[in-house]
């Protein structure tokens, strides 16, 4: 063979395997489980240095060594005695992220790309925190506004200018256990996705760790979220028992009511991202008062672990309706029972409103949103980034549920009180108020439960 062909070949090969753990963990659907190779934990040629970005870096280990380095004594696959767990996955230690910028982070890098289709990627994964030292473990969309990206990562005496966006954040320990979560995230730009792992400065002595394992991408919205970029995704309108429906749109064509821009340009203004669409009724000609539209989710499975529906709302104009939450069971009843609930009251102006409500059901069901009309043409209501991920959560905004254990105290007490009981001095009772004698809850903060 021709000696030049021969070199051809060679620097093809050569490219094409650079470039193989790029297609495996960000443009395929394979994904990194950090597999263990002769005693070497694979990285799957992700970005481990956080040094480029002025934040300190994540390192591999494994149940051989997480005793001695940091970290969950097993991997995510561990199920039970066939499945030890004995693989590999990525960490970031509280010891490692001293000397770096305040706040203290450690940062992991997936590859450069280019932009996503307009339906968006899936990013799903498996997470453990664990110890007083660790702050929170986020997901971030870096996108870069450099010239020549890989030119300015590979050398650092060239400018390199990006901008960063929360997609995904936990701030609660989850004691070393594995869980698992899922990210539907979009972009224009040119980009990279990291897990960002914080210290807590409050305990700056104490050991802490995030792991992250078992990376996946797979294209298009993640499971039953939706983003309404392109579509309503795996939601649809209802068949029967609704008089109009919803609709995609990207800007309010009508002054006064209705998104001006969807909920992920809305929140990132200040970065002048602009994105997609939402879903949203218009209440105009010829809706009547009470018209109602429906929007449904796909058949669920029983969820044996709660779930929580997480979505954005924006209730623009002076003569809105109400948007409801309901879940139906499919066994032929038709049973509705309201979740949450909005109203005009809430809100009017042309804001998105971060709302969640906790979901589960012993039987297959089905999410409602249910829309409807007050004064036609005085008001649109509008809907978006839907997500339903594992685990439950307290309702939002506070206040909108009439459940007795439903309360975030983070804007008042939800009719609870703080009384002292009888005959006790140093304890509290926090005691619910107005509710029927057969309803009557009291909460114990010194013995720690929940009596009847």
């Amino acid at each position: 063979m021709d000696t030049r062909l021969c070199s051809v070949v060679l620097v093809l090969i050569v490219t094409a395997a650079a470039w193989l753990p790029l297609a495996s963990s960000q443009n395929g659907v394979e994904g990194c489980s950090f597999e263990v190779i002769d005693g070497v934990v694979s990285t799957c040629d992700l970005q481990m240095n956080g040094t480029r970005f002025g934040e300190a870096s994540w390192r591999t280990s494994s149940a051989a060594t997480a005793i001695y380095l940091g970290g969950p004594k097993t991997d995510s696959q561990a199920t039970n005695d066939s499945s030890p767990g004995q693989g590999g996955y990525v960490v970031a230690l509280v010891s490692d992220m001293k000397g770096t910028q305040r706040p203290l982070k450690a940062w992991l890098l997936t590859n450069v790309s280019s932009a996503t289709q307009p339906k968006g990627r899936c990013l799903e994964f498996a997470y453990a925190v664990s110890e007083l030292g660790v702050s929170s473990l986020q997901v971030l969309l870096l996108t870069y506004t450099s010239p020549d990206v890989q030119e300015a990562l590979e050398n650092t005496s060239l400018p390199l200018t990006y901008t960063t966006r929360s997609l995904w954040e936990v701030r609660s320990s989850t004691q070393g256990q594995w869980k698992r979560a899922h990210v539907t995230f979009s972009t224009l730009d040119t980009h990279s996705l990291v897990f960002s792992a914080s210290s807590n400065t409050r305990f700056s002595t104490h050991r802490g760790y995030a792991a992250v394992d078992d990376i996946t991408f797979k294209g298009g919205p993640c499971d039953d979220d939706c983003m309404f970029d392109v579509d309503l995704c795996t939601w649809a309108n209802t068949e029967l028992g609704d008089d109009f429906d919803w609709d995609v749109g990207r800007s309010s064509g009508k002054r006064g009511t209705g998104p001006s821009k969807d909920q992920v340009s809305y929140i990132n203004r200040h970065i002048n991202i602009i994105t997609g669409g939402y879903a949203y009724i218009d209440s105009g000609y010829p809706r009547r008062p009470y018209d109602r539209a429906i929007l449904e989710s796909r058949v669920l499975p029983p969820f044996t672990i709660q779930h929580c529906l997480h979505f954005w709302v924006n209730m623009n104009g002076g003569g809105l309706g109400k948007l409801r939450v309901f879940s139906r069971t499919t066994d032929g009843n038709g049973t509705d029972i309201l979740l949450w609930g909005m109203w005009e009251s809430i809100s009017g102006t042309d804001s998105w409103n971060e709302c969640q409500q906790t979901v589960a059901s012993n039987e297959e069901f089905q999410i409602l949103f249910e829309a409807s009309v007050r004064v036609p043409g005085a008001g649109d209501i509008s809907l978006d980034t839907i997500t339903l991920t594992e685990g439950s959560c307290p309702s939002l905004p506070s206040g909108l549920k009439s459940s007795w254990v439903d309360c975030t105290f983070l804007v008042d007490t939800c009719n609870w009180s703080l009384e002292p009981p009888n005959g006790a001095s140093l304890s509290r009772v926090l005691r619910q108020q107005h509710l029927q004698p057969a309803r009557t809850h009291t909460v114990s903060l010194a013995e720690g439960g929940v009596k009847y």
